[in-house]
């Protein structure tokens, strides 16, 4: 049965063996495969799934790597994405730069 609490407490019980952890549903490596490519179609950031998702991948795949049988997979999938996000950036900011802006904004 599977019971939603707070990621902290998760892996606090995961580390002391009482219960196993569920990757939260944006953690599927078909989903991030399209958002990879949704991501390098358009020239702007996408929305990502979660607010924190590079540290609740992180947390999760260092704390309860046996739970999730594609850990090396996914962290493959989410530094391409993390690679991708950060090329935009790069190019805006070389862009900015070249262009002697006076202020920038972020969304994402």
């Amino acid at each position: 049965m599977a019971v939603y609490v707070f990621l902290w407490f998760a892996i606090h019980l995961k580390v002391n063996q009482k219960y196993r952890i569920v990757s939260p549903e944006w953690m599927d490596i078909q989903l991030l495969k399209e958002l990879k490519e949704v991501e390098k179609k358009f020239k702007h950031l996408t929305k990502m799934p979660s607010e924190h998702y590079m540290i609740e991948m992180q947390l999760i795949m260092s704390t309860a790597p046996d739970d999730e049988p594609r850990c090396g997979l996914l962290r493959t999938v989410v530094k391409n994405i993390f690679d991708v996000r950060e090329s935009k950036l790069r190019t805006s900011i070389y862009a900015f730069i070249k262009g002697e802006g006076i202020y920038a904004k972020l969304d994402n």
